[in-house]
């Protein structure tokens, strides 16, 4: 024998299967990653996925949610104008602001800024 005829018996590369996550699946792992006090490798440990495919679930999840968030027109109701000339001190006013259930009474010298984060917390 030469060895020309001998046949190789080297076995054939076989070719890993991807897994494929349902929506259900990536939802649960993403906000398993989410929580506070839990790492990544945690989650790569507990649900076998790979990182960078939690980034990149993390990086959707993100989007849709900031596609989501839309914009609303809260309704102002103006209780009285202010004269034409009138001097700019602050006097002491209210205001009622109602969104969702929920009705705010600020009253006194009010700051622009404090109104402004209360409709943007009413409206979130």
């Amino acid at each position: 024998m030469d060895g020309s005829a001998q046949s190789s018996s080297k076995p054939e590369a076989v070719k890993a299967q991807r897994r494929k996550w349902t929506m259900a699946e990536r939802q649960r792992i993403v906000q398993a990653s989410l929580k506070a006090g839990t790492t990544i490798d945690t989650v790569v440990s507990v649900y076998g996925v790979n990182p960078s495919q939690i980034h990149k679930w993390r990086k959707q999840h993100r989007q849709s949610m900031q596609q989501s968030k839309r914009s609303a027109l809260l309704p102002v109701q103006v209780a009285g104008g202010v004269a034409a000339g009138a001097p700019e001190a602050k006097q002491e006013c209210s205001v009622i602001m109602e969104a969702r259930g929920v009705r705010v009474t600020v009253g006194g010298c009010i700051d622009a800024a404090v109104i402004c984060r209360l409709l943007e917390y009413l409206a979130g």
